[in-house]
């Protein structure tokens, strides 16, 4: 393995970190699945560099685990947004039909 063949892995991982980001932003469904082959493949590349090899590239992982730290978080932040909307979509559904109507009907 090569220090290109590295970056390139990590080039992978923050496009796909990229799409995903950019479909959470966008309030759309977020499958973060294609990040686990990208991550494996980075692991594996940067596992089977020379110590001194992998040392320079330090930097760069750690900006880019912090990406993934950041995104994370805004994932997390998203559901719980999320399930508080529902949380808030349930009570309204029980209440109308606690007065013997469909939700959202007058």
């Amino acid at each position: 393995m090569t220090i290109a063949e590295a970056r390139d892995a990590m080039t992978d991982v923050k496009r796909t970190l990229a799409i995903a980001r950019d479909r959470l932003d966008h309030g759309a469904e977020v499958d973060i699945a294609p990040l686990m082959p990208a991550l494996d493949r980075l692991v594996e590349t940067v596992a089977a560099l020379p110590r001194e090899t992998a040392i320079a590239l330090k930097n760069e992982l750690i900006g880019l685990y912090s990406e993934l730290d950041s995104f994370g978080e805004e994932l997390s932040e998203a559901h719980e947004a999320l399930a508080k909307q529902l949380k808030g979509l349930s009570a309204g559904s029980r209440a109308a039909s606690a007065y013997g109507r469909k939700p959202g009907k007058s």
